[in-house]
Formats: structure tokens, sequence, C-alpha cells
């Protein structure tokens, strides 16, 4: 099986340090063009270019709308058009420029795309509308002269060979054919789920390429060993960056995975857990089998927001109060024993009631970031820690020890504690949004996460700098970061995108 990971570098001030990682399943239409194979998508357009053998997405300087249903290449100026419910696109590569054309009110229901030397024609199954290339008035006809090439070409039901015309899955899941190019000895099959599948027409072989991480949300980012887990509001996925192949996790598709939403993600040499909306969930390395702990195995919450490992103890921050949990390696389940009174003697909660939206952990003891403020463990008892401005009662939303300073991510902003006095840094003055979502450190850079995008310290110059819709493909909320090896990672609104800082 061979595994492609779909990359798309946006058209900003400096394009090669950025990457984006989409996801591009479904796959609604395929052109074929000399050099390029095109395809058109709920998340925009890809192509393969042929001579390279390499998978990307289209750059441009707008965004491409979502849901295109129809693409095509134009043979006579290299560009390329496609259809979306409301309008026809028109794409130049050589400028990464799009501009939207709006479709003939009350045309709807477009099944076909035509191009001719000077115009483009739709059809909806019982008229035709013709555009010229360098105008925008529609003119509707009746009936079109014949020297036009339609787009799609070919259907997927048109080669017998091809039946029963669905892929399954490893799960025997069903996902349709839905679209069909040729391209001299290969055919292109585009699905409703599972990618695109690209048939020799002489054996009938395929080759299938499953393309990105699940879109929407990355809630949590979390390096293991050789391994990238990532957390979304759609699904779980493993990345091996030595062999860069990406394994995807469904709540529908494995037993004992009651949801493959994560927010949190923390792991030891054995198994893996993540903190999602039913729950926390355990996997297993060795076996590869999941488990679900709900609030009947003693958690005061199924919403888990947070988890960290302090030595053999996992701590649960969830929506109602905060667990702590023996772990032992030598076990499937999270403790070493079982029983009757296992639960009674596997949880402790505290702050029931209480959202525990991060938890971190000093040589001090535990610390919480709440809903309500900050509270850390002091010779076991719980203290709340109070800021001087009385931000914290607000909601804080994350905790950060690095270089004897502790940072946190609140709601009105980052707030700095260094033992000796406190520091705010806000929106607009320094941050480009209000909230932060996370904070990642290391020797050189501090990077906070905000609802606008985000800012980074350089700690040797005292200087910040922002990244937001102006300067990178941040656009929105970030949620998650995660430093490695040169590169910067953020869970976004709009899926995982990467920073080279080598």
């Amino acid at each position: 099986m061979f595994l492609y990971f779909i990359i798309f570098i946006l058209y900003i001030q400096n394009p090669d340090l950025w990457t984006y990682f989409g996801d591009f399943r479904v796959v609604n239409s395929i052109s074929c063009g000399p050099m390029c194979i095109y395809m058109a998508g709920p998340n925009g357009i890809a192509r393969f270019d042929k001579l390279q053998s390499k998978w990307e997405f289209l750059k441009s300087r707008n965004p491409f709308p979502g849901d295109i249903k129809l693409i095509a290449h134009d043979a006579y100026t290299n560009e390329i058009w496609f259809v979306t419910q409301e309008e026809l696109g028109r794409y130049n590569p050589t400028f990464e420029d799009y501009r939207a054309i709006e479709i003939p009110e009350g045309y709807t229901g477009v099944c076909s795309l035509g191009i001719s030397d000077e115009c483009v024609y739709l059809y909806n199954g019982e008229q035709f509308a013709k555009l010229k290339k360098f105008q925008d008035t529609w003119v509707l006809l009746d009936s079109c002269f014949s020297k036009i090439q339609w787009f799609p070409t070919t259907f997927p039901n048109q080669y017998p060979w091809l039946a029963p015309y669905y892929i399954l899955d490893k799960f025997l899941k069903r996902y349709e054919m839905i679209c069909a190019a040729k391209d001299r000895n290969w055919l292109w099959v585009g699905t409703d789920g599972q990618g695109v599948y690209k048939y020799d027409i002489t054996t009938f072989i395929p080759e299938d390429y499953l393309l990105g991480v699940p879109g929407g949300k990355i809630l949590s980012i979390y390096k293991d060993t050789n391994s990238i887990w990532l957390g979304s509001a759609n699904g779980i996925t493993k990345w091996n960056s030595d062999n860069d192949l990406y394994t995807y996790y469904y709540s529908s598709e494995e037993y004992g995975l009651l949801s493959s939403e994560a927010s949190s993600i923390v792991s030891n040499y054995e198994n893996v857990w993540f903190g999602t909306p039913e729950g926390v969930v355990q996997f297993n390395k060795q076996s590869k089998t999941w488990q679900t702990f709900t609030r009947f195995d003693g958690l005061p919450s199924e919403q888990v927001t947070s988890l960290i490992l302090e030595s053999n103890k996992l701590w649960i921050g969830t929506t109602n109060g905060l667990a702590k949990i023996p772990v032992s390696p030598s076990s499937s389940r999270f403790g070493g024993r079982s029983g009757a009174d296992e639960k009674d003697e596997i949880i402790t909660q505290v702050f029931k009631g209480l959202c525990v939206n991060d938890i971190a952990i000093d040589s001090s003891g535990v610390w919480l970031a709440t809903s309500r403020g900050v509270f850390r463990k002091s010779h076991n008892t719980w203290e709340e820690f109070i800021d001087p401005d009385k931000i914290f009662p607000h909601g804080v939303y994350k905790i950060l020890f690095d270089a004897n300073k502790i940072y946190f991510g609140s709601r009105q902003g980052l707030l700095v504690y260094t033992g000796n006095g406190w520091q705010r840094f806000t929106y607009p003055v320094t941050l480009p949004g209000k909230r932060i979502f996370s904070i990642a450190a290391d020797s050189l850079s501090l990077w906070v996460g905000t609802d606008k995008g985000v800012a980074v310290w350089d700690k040797k110059l005292n200087i910040w700098e922002r990244y937001t819709e102006k300067n990178s493909p941040i656009t929105s909320e970030v949620y998650s970061i995660l430093l490695d090896n040169g590169y910067v990672y953020f869970g976004t609104r709009d899926g995982l995108i990467r920073l080279n800082k080598r």
C-alpha cells in the first residue's frame, strides 16, 4: 500500500517555511492534464505531479471554497476551472491566483463543465450556460455546439471490471466510487472517504492513496518516541516519522474506543492515554487494543479535559473535578488489581464540580488550571494561587514551568510569575488574541497559542513576533503546540500546520 501525506504550502511572506497538512479523503471530481492530475473535494484542490510522483495542495492567495463538485483542466490556457454550488472558480497556476465568478441566479444542479477555446460552459441536465473566458456575463442556451471538452469525461460505472464500484477498508466498511478519469494506461478513481485509487488498466492492479489527517480541529499533539499522535475532533492519527506512515483510528471502527475526539494525550513505554468526551481511552502499544474508562469506573465526569503522568500515577482533569489513578506497567488496566473494590482503591476525587482545564507538576507539587482559578497542592492540602490583578478567577486554560518562571494562559492574556513579581501580556499590545489555549517553550523561544493566532517571544532578543492570517496559514484558534527537532507544530481549528525553524 502506498500512503502519501498531502501538503499545502500557502502563499505568504516565506511560503517554504510553512506546511499545512490537510484532509483529502473525499474526492468529488478528477481531471487529467499533460503534467498533473487534478482532484477536487470538500477541502480544496490537490494535484499529483506525474514527473515527480508528488502530491500537493494547490497554492492560492485567496482560500479556495469548500466542497468543490467539478474540476477541469483547460488545455487552451493551462488554467483550472471548478464549480461549487454557487460559483465558478478560475485558477491560474502561474500566478497562484483564484478568482470566483458567480453562477447565474436560479441556475442550480450543475452536472457537467465544458471548455472550448473561447468559452466555459455549464450544464445542469436541462439548460446550458455559456461564459466567455475574459468576460463575466453569462448567456443561457437551449443547445450547444459539439466542439467542447466536457468534464467529467468518464464515470466509474463505465468500467465493468471496477464492479461492484465500492472500496472496502480493513473493517469491511464501504466507500463508494464517485468519480473517475483516464490518463493513458491509468485510471484514477476517487471515493467518498477512502481517498484516490490509481488502476493499471492492463493489469487492473490498484495503488491507493489515503491522503491527509482528519480535518477540522486538532486539539492535541503529542510526541511519543518515533511517533506523533494527533487528537482531533474527527479522529485519532498516529504519524510514524521514521517511515512516514500514518494510521487512523475512529470510534466507529475500533472495539473499545468509545470516542475518537482527543483533547489531551500522554504515554509511557506500554500505553497511550487519550482524554475524550466519553472518558479516558487507553491504547496498548503491544496488543493494539483499546479500553475506555468512564464515570462508571469512578471518574468524576466522562468529559476528560487534561491528562498528565507522574511516575506511576495518571492525573485526570475533567469537567467535574480531578482523578488520580495508579498506573501499573504490568496490567492492561490502569491499576494492577482487579475486583469489586478496584474503583475505590484506584480513584481519588477532589474539586468536584470544578472544570480542570490543565494539570502541571513541578518539585513543589501539583498545579491545576481551572475555570475558576489556579490551585496547587502543597503539604497534602490544596490552596488557591492568586494573581494580583484577580485575573485567574475568570478562568485559566494552561500552565507551563520554564526557566524559573511559571506561565499562565488565561481568558484575558498571558501572566508570568517569577517568584519575585508578575508580568502580564495582553491583546492587542503583545498578543494577537485574548484567550490563551496553548503554551510551549524551548531554550530560545516561548510560543503562545491564542484564539486569533500565535505569538512567539525571542528570549535572547526580548522581542515578540506574531503569526496570524496576515503572514502565515494560521487564521484562528491554536489549541496545541509541539516543538520537535526544529519544527513547530500547531493544532488549529482548520487542521495541522507546521513551521520550519531550522
